[in-house]
């Protein structure tokens, strides 16, 4: 694999359930690993939003990661998350609190949950460009169908 990404909700140690989310020092776990293995490019906030998860990292935490994994002695690393569909675009004053959190990203992942909703996914996919404009985007696909637990329709 050319370019590997590091969960950096969770520790390598397992010294913590949300990771760099609460205590930005966990990052330079990554950092080490970095040092050896030159195809790690990024730390990844996996299931950011999940059930309101991204409101115990407070914001300037996420921007300390950000600045740890760009400026390290190492080698400038970028920030991504996992945004799904169904995390956006349902309720106004949730987005509005949310979308701050984008701008320290250098990249946002983009899946849908279940294929039930891909007919929401043009109204969705055009909010995601909007709001990550300027970032690097990456559309994920999935081959088994985790929202409806069942094996991918490849109509779909």
């Amino acid at each position: 694999m050319q370019r590997v990404g590091w969960d950096l909700l969770r520790s390598n140690a397992g010294k913590s359930l949300e990771g760099a989310g609460i205590n930005p020092e966990i990052t330079w776990e990554l950092i080490e690993e970095a040092k050896e293995f030159k195809n790690i490019t990024c730390g990844v906030f996996d299931d950011f939003i999940a059930g309101g998860r991204y409101k115990k990292f407070p914001l300037e935490n996420i921007k300390k990661t950000a600045d740890i994994l760009h400026n390290n002695g190492v080698r400038r690393l970028d920030m991504w998350m996992v945004l799904y569909t169904d995390e956006f675009g349902v309720d106004e004053e949730q987005d509005r609190e949310f979308w701050p959190y984008i701008e320290p990203f250098d990249g946002i992942m983009l899946w849908t949950m279940g294929e039930s909703n891909l007919w929401k996914f043009e109204e969705k996919f055009k909010i995601y460009k909007e709001k990550t404009e300027g970032k690097k985007r990456i559309l994920g696909l999935y081959l088994y169908n985790f929202g409806d637990s069942k094996k991918a329709d490849p109509e779909q």
